[in-house]
């Protein structure tokens, strides 16, 4: 066998083994998964060049197995799988295996290795399977299923082995005695199973007390096995117990697919070591296991009422949505559509608490049922094979005597001896099956005789028979069915002939059409010509092959009529007369015999034979039952058959048919097409029709039409009768004689059609005849009834009638305008519903209003309901006050929601009523959202507040300002208040408690002092404390000293400001120790004499002396509070991999100098209270006034929902309004809506280019949020933020609170939720004091700017009066009508510069200017010669103020250009009142001048000024930013002056591309310095949206920046791919001498200056899209690739192949258009590629190394393919360069993604990328085309070489294949080069940033 073809037979039954840190593996490991043998192999995709293993099995079904169970389980450790791809991998050793099949263990006799151990081929085992395996017969009933969390209890598999040799009873036996119907034996396996399937069910009903289907009962478990195989069983083994203990593994010589769980076997009686550290092993397992199920039944739901026609996935896909399900990851999910129910398993049991919260669920607009599943505990296999003993059966009972009787007698102990019956099922008449609740009267009960109502009984044990054995085919024999009317013998022959290659001897066909049984002349393969039968067809028929049973019976014909059935028995069971002996049973029949031989041998003996029985020559033939009864000519004479009487027809129809000739005509010619005549009765009421058979001997085939002859006549007959129709009419008596006189009047347009009969005596009216006559004359029936019974009504009286309802009904009626509905069916009903008595009262005619009342029954009937649990009595009584419910139901009313509630009495649930479950569950949920209880909790020191006078009046405000919609309950026992009130004042009620209890709780706090501190204090400092204690007596506060402590009382605000001041007071006392050595000092200081001098010193020197023998510390150190009192620290700072700074601090939050502050509001956002009242107060009003409008134009926000407003006169930029949730102990998605709040404040901050934010402890204040609870959600939820945006512009998150509790439950869930949290420890000098800890700045340190140069032009940025400076030019801004005094800079120079400038506008300008133009006056007496005037618009977003902005400064450039002026000065332009964004002005302004610069560069100006009012932070931070950004970024000259096609190039050159500029050589210093790396990749970043390509040319630059590596050299390039004209490569030694030559000639480098010319070039040497590995050195030219390299299913494929397929293409097919270089591409996006005009193919560069072909052949205008192979979405690159290609007149382009094949490699995709290429260049649909994915790579580098294009080779298998997609990208309307991010402004993002949207 050839080396590749080995081993590809062998691959198949390959697998690779990822061990881990598993580094050994034999085959032995792997025995029990069927491993043969193992091998160690390299792994490609370890980069520290790790090793997998190459695993040989002995079957492919055995790698199967291991793929299916995703792993192989050794050492507890589970190794991976994967199918082996490369079968270069496989060793030569194993070329044995290949060549010589593999042996596998037969119980066969014969020598081997060991004594009793022999071995079979495998081609004989899979013949012998084959053989004697045969179909299952179908099981009784459904299918019987484990309840989940039960054990199977028997597997489901059957082990066949052949039927037993007596597989038909003998006759005489009993219970299983054959059918006497020829044809029709009894299967013996269909007995086994129902015999075993009831067993099942009696031992079911002892576990589980009910049987499967019943009410309450589990699903039953399937059928057990046969407890024996088709080969003998194997004697327990140490292998054996092995494979037991490992499930799903196959045992040798067994043929189980599944062993869960095997049949047990007898241990070894003596178990050896090994096997006992095997059953361990076991038990280990499954205790492991045990515990895994205990966990997973926490997470397990059931979901019941699921809506019809639902999909698994559907389902799977409502509950993964946390938003609308409240679930999560799904483990698994049981759906059962039947019982419309399902069992979810979430992977997190925290889910199913979020599922039950949310209840009331809606899915597809219907209620489903919710509640938690628990499983049923596991039952053992030893218990329910013992429990099986239990059952007894009990036979001869007599048939009158019921079950009852039967149950109470075997219940009577003292009669039966027996017990309590657990279950009894009646088998079949006379027999029973018994299970006791107590086993130990099974046995009392059999030793006993019983007898029931005088008849002995008799009971056993039940004992289910063995099972049958399969029976065996013919392997020389066929049956075939589906054979073509018009196929021969000979065609059926020669087709046969040609599949099998073997000559068919004998073909005999049966009894049915299109059957027959062929005999060849040899064995034949069954399978190869099932296969060609199913692939070929016969006469356009497919013919169907099946095996055929060997049979044991004969069919006798010709037999004399005196012969009887016992001879003929006795003469075939005589060996010496008939040959054979044995028979088994003989079936007599009118004129044949079937006779059945023990053995099937005898049939080819005894046909063999000539027999003559009675002197009659017998016709003996072998007997197939699939044939049917075989007839031939020579049977004796045909017999037609007898007449035929059918009496099951419409006895209307057949009356009909009597009175109707033309239909009888009609029918007998339809019949006599059958051979069929009807006999006619003579009387019209006959109820039966005889129908006579016309066949005769003469009639062809007429054997064969006899046989269907009965059931053709049926079909026919009936046929015809399904085209009649009876219409039934029935009429009231009273009415009955009117509608007969109004018959007369039926007009009948077809007489013989249609036949109308009148019943008297019953009232009734039949129309009988063809369809369309019935319904025509039907409706004239129906009409004249109606008319008449109207009639009869209105000459009625009228009728009241009143039917009692439930309240609730009245009410959904009243609600449904019932009434009007009603009326629109019977208008003279009216109907009044009466809500007080609980009534509906009927009036009417009494004809229609038992109607109205069955409609309004029909109606109420649909009403549905839902319950709100745990809804208190508290809010029971608060939703039955009038404003609440008046309140509740106008929002139902605003909504359109019908809903009506009741109160379940003493349970804390509300029901809900509705018309449908949607909308009883929006019912539910507004009512749940419309009123809140909500409970304060008060601190200690406020508990006496709740029982003072002030508090009850305040109470009592609170609720008149609510008007009946909130109620307050103070419980001062449980120091807590509860608020009732509607969602309108959820926050607003709970702020005014929040800010009385603020203002009047006393908080009481000490600080102790050392003891000369606190006597200087009381010296020196008692005045300054008594002050303090003054200016907190507004905050009912006051602060006392005494000699050991400093006391302070008041409120919270008074506290943190009394604290502040006395902090202040002690900073400023001074300590110092001095030390005196002195002899006796120390008793002379503790003399009087030294205590009076010390008292005298301390009064005249205002300070206190402490005397110590001790050396005393010089502490200084001391902490300060900030203005508010507040500490201020940092507790804990995280790190994200990202680079997100995440931080926990104790601040005061408007202390903090962020970009964004986040408020806790309410959702009317009114700032009342709490942090947001501070926030406004020290804000300015204009931020109420900004949510204010925003909430009068856009209505209240819902919880989750966020406001961006201004800051005011904040540090920050802007205040987030988040409306959180109010607490409601976790019940109604508290945490959802709190989760929703954080996420969209961090997308808004980011989405405005923010970089920090801080939040509070949101909804711990007011609303009630548990502050451990909120602040885990709150880090949570900015934990996944960052993960799901890894690209934000967020960089730093402060969590911060006042209170040091709040920060705390901060620190503590960021320890929990996050990683390398550092959490710092906080120092406190005192009792209420702490050290100061700078807040981390969010921003990095910017350098200063380097001056920037335009051209000849110096910017500059100055903080100054622009009425003081001295340039040329001053340029203001004002109104249109030049009123100077309009406008802060405008005042101030006409201030400075004189009336005389006032006087010059209105002169030169009396109309004024119009926006954009300029007015020129004088200096005035200013220093300079010329004011440019200008009139600006308001800011927009439409651009147009940008437009006159630009317009406006380059009038002025070119004013001062025109009179050769040099210097000007320019204010920032329209950030004032104009509202212009102070960034986007300073980038528009530095701009312009650029501009202005590179367009001019022999301009006289050389001095432009931003002069910028110093007090104006913001415009001031903002020109600077952009000064520090130009001084990088580049101008005109110099490294500004480097620049490609308008973009930054300051960076590095991409990987594969050299940057060709020419530079000085401190100009290539400057480049290599480190510090400036950094903002380079930044720019490109921003610029290109990726760096990751330039890391490489930075590595060169890092290497290059040694002093010892300074060489360069000028490089002249010739072979330039993107410019004309040759470009120098110029690196650093020579760049001085270059320079001082001033000139190259022919480039563009002359003096220094950088022109256009420099452009990228690709690098021969150096792939810009590398495959797997770093590039290497290659050659340019593809001719000889390396062949390994490119074949290697591991590497990508690099741009030259891509360069060089599309060469190709471009040269066969020159009209097709694209075809560009893939770096270009790549690299520059939309600005490398050009549009095309025409038709185009195109290959480009996405997501790194990903290639895709993008192409407009076959498509519509502004349309365009992406043939992608791997994905099915579009990223931005291949947006981008969609844009860039494709043209476009309406700013869309669609783009069309086709089913495609799916690469099978992760390094494929530029193989498709080029195959659908090269097809599409051809004509072909790559769409159509199935690539052979194997063959690819070596075609390819065929192509490449010849330099042709070709087809790919497409494979002959199925392979997968991608779905279609579809997707719009819109163009911005501005540029036309980029896709639209905004659908608003329809603009990109860069133009956006230009005209103000984005800064």
């Amino acid at each position: 066998m050839a080396g590749r073809d080995w081993k590809e037979s062998l691959s198949p039954r390959c697998l690779y083994v990822y061990g881990g840190d598993v580094q050994t593996l034999s085959a032995e490991d792997l025995a029990s998964y069927g491993g043969v043998d193992v091998a160690t192999v390299p792994d490609p995709a370890d980069e520290k060049g790790g090793n997998r293993f190459l695993v040989l099995f002995r079957t492919e079904a055995d790698v199967q197995r291991c793929l299916e169970t995703q792993g192989i389980t050794y050492k507890g450790t589970t190794l991976k799988v994967e199918n082996t791809n490369n079968t270069c991998d496989i060793p030569q050793k194993w070329e044995d295996f290949a060549i010589k099949p593999l042996q596998y263990p037969s119980t066969e006799p014969g020598g081997g290795e060991n004594e009793g151990n022999t071995y079979v081929n495998m081609s004989r085992f899979q013949e012998q399977r084959d053989v004697y395996n045969m179909p299952l017969p179908p099981m009784q009933g459904q299918p019987m299923q484990a309840p989940p969390g039960q054990p199977v209890l028997f597997t489901p598999q059957f082990f066949m082995g052949g039927i037993p040799p007596n597989m038909y009873p003998p006759p005489g036996a009993t219970g299983q005695d054959a059918p006497t119907e020829a044809g029709n034996f009894p299967d013996p396996q269909q007995v086994w199973m129902q015999q075993m399937q009831f067993l099942q069910h009696m031992q079911y009903l002892q576990q589980f007390g009910a049987m499967p289907g019943m009410t309450g009962a589990p699903a039953a478990p399937p059928v057990a096995p046969p407890p024996y195989c088709s080969f003998e069983e194997e004697t327990p083994t140490k292998q054996n117990v092995a494979e037991d203990n490992q499930p799903n593994m196959n045992k040798k010589g067994k043929h189980r697919k599944n062993r869960e769980p095997a049949i047990p076997s007898a241990p070894d009686p003596e178990p050896d070591q090994e096997s006992s550290e095997l059953v361990d092993s076991s038990a280990q397992q499954e205790d492991s296991e045990a515990k895994q199920r205990e966990n997973a039944a926490t997470a397990m739901i059931k979901v019941t009422n699921i809506p019809p026609n639902t999909s698994q996935d559907a389902l799977e896909f409502f509950f993964e949505n946390r938003r609308r399900s409240g679930g999560g990851p799904i483990e698994e999910l049981e759906y059962d559509p039947d019982t419309k129910s399902a069992v979810i398993t979430f992977e997190d049991p925290e889910a199913v608490k979020r599922v039950m919260g949310k209840l009331p669920l809606l899915f597809n607009e219907v209620q489903i049922g919710v509640e938690k599943f628990q499983p049923v505990a596991e039952v053992g296999m030893e218990d329910s094979q013992e429990d099986s003993e239990m059952i007894l059966e009990v036979r001869g009972v007599s048939p009158s005597t019921s079950e009852d009787t039967v149950m109470m007698y075997f219940e009577n102990t003292r009669r039966s001896g027996g017990g309590d019956v657990k279950t009894m099922i009646k088998v079949e008449d006379g027999v029973f099956h018994i299970i006791f609740e107590e086993e130990q009267v099974v046995d009392t009960v059999i030793r006993q005789k019983h007898k029931i109502d005088g008849k002995a009984i008799k009971v056993c044990r039940f004992v289910p028979p063995p099972p049958p054995k399969p029976v065996p085919t013919y392997s020389n024999r066929v049956f075939i069915k589906n054979i073509s009317e018009k196929t021969t013998k000979d065609g059926l022959e020669n087709f046969l002939e040609a599949k099998t290659n073997i000559l068919p001897v004998g073909i005999e066909y049966g009894e049915l059409e299109g059957t027959a049984l062929v005999t060849f002349e040899e064995d034949v393969d069954f399978e190869k010509l099932q296969l060609a039968c199913q692939k070929r067809s016969l006469d356009k028929s497919y013919l169907e092959v099946a095996r055929v049973p060997v049979t044991n019976c004969v069919i006798v014909k010709n037999i004399s009529e005196t012969t009887s059935q016992d001879t003929l028995e006795f003469y075939f069971d005589n060996e010496r007369r008939s040959g054979v002996t044995g028979v088994l049973d003989v079936k007599k029949f009118d004129d044949f015999c079937l006779v059945y031989f023990e053995e099937p041998e005898a049939v080819d003996t005894v046909c063999g034979r000539s027999h003559k029985v009675d002197g009659q020559v017998l016709d003996v033939k072998v007997y197939h039952e699939c044939l049917g009864q075989v007839e031939s000519d020579d049977d004796g004479p045909f017999k037609p058959p007898a007449s035929l009487e059918i009496s099951d027809i419409d006895a209307k129809k057949l009356q009909f048919l009597i009175k109707s000739p033309p239909n009888q005509q009609a029918v007998d010619k339809q019949l006599e097409a059958v051979c069929g005549k009807p006999v006619w009765p003579k009387k019209s009421k006959s109820s039966a029709l005889t129908i006579e058979c016309t066949l005769t001997p003469e009639t062809k085939d007429c054997r064969k039409i006899a046989r269907t002859w009965e059931a053709k006549i049926k079909e026919n007959l009936n046929r015809f009768m399904d085209l009649l129709l009876v219409e039934k009419h029935t009429a009231l008596q009273e009415a009955f004689p009117l509608v007969i006189n109004e018959l007369k009047s039926l007009t009948i347009s077809n007489p013989d059609a249609v036949a109308v009969v009148l019943e008297k005596s019953n009232h009734e009216i039949y129309v009988t005849g063809h369809k369309q006559g019935v319904t025509e004359v039907s409706k004239q029936v129906a009409d004249i009834i109606k008319r008449v019974d109207e009639e009869l009504d209105r000459k009625k009286q009228q009728m009241q009638e009143e039917k009692q309802l439930k309240r609730f009904q009245v009410l959904i009626l009243q609600f449904c305008k019932f009434e009007q509905e009603l009326q629109k069916t019977f208008k003279d009903v009216s109907l009044k519903c009466d809500v007080s008595k609980n009534c509906v009262k009927f009036e009417g005619l009494s004809g229609e209003v038992t109607p109205a009342i069955v409609q309004m029954y029909e109606f109420i009937s649909k009403i549905v309901k839902t319950e709100v649990r745990q809804f208190s009595k508290l809010l029971q009584n608060f939703l039955h006050n009038q404003p609440v419910y008046m309140y509740v139901n106008n929002k139902l009313r605003e909504r359109n929601v019908i809903g009506v509630w009741e109160f379940n009495k003493g349970e804390e649930t509300l029901t809900v009523f509705s018309m449908s479950d949607q909308e009883a569950v929006k019912a539910a949920h507004l009512i749940k959202e419309s009123v809140i209880e909500s409970p304060v909790v008060v601190k200690n020191e406020a508990r006496p507040l709740l029982t003072s006078e002030e508090w009850q009046s305040k109470a009592k405000e609170i609720e008149q300002q609510g008007e009946g919609l909130i109620k307050i309950i103070s419980e001062a026992d449980k120091s807590r208040i509860i608020i009732l009130c509607t969602d309108k004042w959820e926050g607003l009620s709970r702020e005014f408690i929040e800010d009385f209890l603020t203002a009047n709780t006393i908080y009481e706090e000490i600080l102790n002092l050392e003891p000369g501190m606190m006597r200087y204090l009381q010296m020196n400092c008692v005045d300054a404390i008594t002050k303090v204690g003054t200016k907190i007596e507004n905050e009912k506060g006051s602060v006392t000293i005494n000699n050991t402590e400093i006391v302070i009382r008041a409120t919270q605000t008074g506290m943190n400001l009394a604290k502040f001041a006395i902090d202040k007071i002690l900073q400023d006392v001074k300590k110092q120790t001095h030390t005196i050595t002195k002899p006796g000092i120390g008793k002379h200081l503790d003399s009087s004499a030294g205590q009076e001098k010390l008292r005298n010193v301390e009064k005249n020197e205002r300070v206190a002396i402490d005397v110590s023998s001790e050396d005393s510390s010089d502490d200084n150190s001391g902490t300060s509070l900030s203005s508010t009192g507040v500490m201020r620290q940092e507790l804990a700072v995280c790190v994200t991999p990202m680079g997100k700074k995440i931080s926990a601090m104790v601040v005061d939050i408007l202390e903090l100098e962020v970009d964004v502050i986040v408020n806790p509001a309410n959702k009317d956002l009114r700032h009342i209270g709490g942090i947001a009242k501070f926030i406004v107060d020290k804000g300015g009003r204009e931020i109420q006034n900004e949510c204010s409008d925003y909430v009068r134009r856009n209505g209240r926000l819902m919880e989750g929902q966020v406001f961006l407003s201004g800051a005011g006169n904040l540090k920050c930029k802007g205040v987030i309004h988040a409306v959180g949730p109010v607490w409601q102990n976790g019940t109604n998605q508290e945490e959802e809506y709190l989760r929703e709040a954080v996420f969209k404040s961090l997308e808004m901050t980011s989405g405005r280019r923010f970089t920090s934010i801080a939040f509070p402890a949101l909804c711990t204040g007011v609303f009630g949020y548990p502050t451990d609870e909120a602040t885990r959600v709150i880090v949570v939820a900015v934990r996944d933020y960052f993960k799901e945006n890894s690209g934000s512009s967020v960089e730093a998150v402060y969590l911060c609170d006042v209170k040091a509790e709040n920060v705390h439950g901060f620190v503590n869930g960021m320890k929990r939720e996050l990683k390398n949290v550092t959490v710092k420890a906080s120092d406190h000098t005192s009792e209420w004091k702490s050290s100061r800890a700078p807040v981390p700045a969010a921003r990095k340190i910017q350098k200063p700017a380097a001056p920037i140069s335009a051209g000849n032009i110096t910017i500059s940025v100055v903080k100054a009066q622009i009425a003081k400076e001295r340039v040329d030019v001053i340029v203001n801004t004002t109104s249109k009508d030049l009123k100077l005094g309009n406008g802060a800079v405008s005042a101030s120079l006409l201030k400075a510069g004189g009336n005389i400038l006032q006087q010059e506008c209105d002169q030169n300008y009396p109309n004024g200017i119009q926006h954009g133009e300029i007015a020129v006056t004088s200096g005035g007496n200013l220093s300079c010669q010329f004011i440019c005037h200008g009139s600006l618009p308001g800011w927009d977003q439409k651009g147009v103020a940008l437009r006159l902005l630009r317009t406006f400064v380059e009038k002025c450039l070119n004013h001062v250009h025109k009179n050769r002026l040099s210097s000007v000065a320019f204010p920032a332009l329209g950030t004032g009142n104009l509202g212009y964004p102070r960034e986007t002005v300073a980038k528009e302004m530095f701009s312009i001048v650029h501009n202005f610069g590179s367009n001019n560069p022999s301009t006289s100006v050389n001095d432009v000024r931003f002069v910028l009012y110093d007090r104006d932070v913001d415009t001031v931070k903002a020109f600077e930013k952009e000064e520090r950004k130009q001084g990088g970024a580049g101008g005109g000259g110099g490294r500004q002056g480097r620049n490609f096609g308008g973009r930054d190039q300051s960076s590095a050159a991409p990987r594969g591309l050299m940057l060709q500029e020419t530079y000085s050589s401190d100009e290539a210093d400057e480049i290599l310095a480190e510090d400036d790396l950094l903002p380079r990749q930044q720019r490109i970043e921003q610029r290109w949206g990726r760096t990751d390509f330039f890391s490489p040319f930075q590595q060169r630059l890092e290497q290059r920046k040694r002093p010892d590596s300074k060489e360069a050299f000028l490089e002249l390039d010739p072979y330039n791919q993107y410019s004309a004209q040759p470009t120098f490569h110029l690196q650093n030694a020579e760049a001085k001498d270059i320079f001082e030559s001033k000139q190259i000639p022919g480039t563009g480098f002359q003096g220094g200056v950088i022109t256009p010319h420099h452009q990228y070039r690709r690098s021969e040497s150096l792939p810009f899209m590398a495959g797997g590995k770093p590039p290497r050195s290659v050659q340019k030219s593809f001719s000889s690739p390396r062949m390994d390299k490119l074949t290697s299913s591991s590497n990508w494929l690099d741009d030259r192949v891509m360069d060089h397929a599309m060469k190709i293409v471009k040269r066969h097919f020159p009209h097709i258009q694209g075809l560009q270089e893939t770096c270009v591409a790549s690299v520059f996006g939309q600005h490398g590629l050009r549009k095309q005009s025409g038709k185009f193919l195109q290959i480009v560069n996405t997501k790194g190394n990903h290639w895709i072909l993008l192409s407009n052949i076959g498509c519509d205008n502004h349309q365009v393919r992406v043939f992608d192979s791997c994905y099915r979405k579009l990223n931005a690159d291949t947006r981008n360069c969609i844009v860039a290609m494709v043209p476009t007149s309406n700013n869309s382009i669609r783009v069309l993604m086709p089913t495609y094949q799916r690469q099978e490699n992760q390094s494929d995709c530029g193989l498709f990328a080029v195959a659908a290429l090269f097809a599409l260049a051809q004509g072909q649909d790559p769409a159509k085309c199935y690539w052979d994915s194997k063959s690819m790579r070596p075609f390819l580098h065929q192509c490449l070489q010849s330099e042709s294009c070709q087809l790919f080779p497409t494979s002959r298998t199925r392979v997968k294949q991608l779905r279609f997609k579809q997707y719009d990208i819109n163009v911005c309307t501005k540029c036309c080069n980029f896709p639209s991010d905004n659908p608003a402004s329809g603009l990109c993002t860069e133009c956006q940033r230009s005209w103000g949207i984005l800064y």
